[in-house]
């Protein structure tokens, strides 16, 4: 999947807000939100979520929610940790 994802970032560039899908053996499907800029630099980390980012990346993952027919999803606290955002203002996204 990390091999996926790194080749779709360097074919696509996605923007921040977006979402991509990566579907496994067996039916599993990961989804990940863009949330953050990334750090492009070798060794360099992430910048700071923002909460226009985290709903842009909402609104992506309910289209693909909506398009693939998902019967459920589990997320995270998204950009809580290593996003620097406080789960209060998350939350209600």
């Amino acid at each position: 999947m990390h091999k996926d994802f790194h080749h779709w970032c360097r074919q696509s560039h996605p923007k921040l807000g977006s979402a991509w899908i990566w579907s496994g053996t067996g039916g599993a499907r990961v989804i990940i939100l863009l949330t953050q800029e990334g750090g492009y630099e070798h060794g360099s980390k992430p910048q700071k979520a923002s909460v226009a980012s985290v709903n842009h990346a909402l609104r992506a993952l309910r289209k693909i929610i909506d398009d693939e027919k998902l019967p459920s999803v589990a997320l995270p606290r998204l950009a809580t940790d290593v996003g620097g955002l406080d789960w209060n203002e998350v939350r209600p996204l």
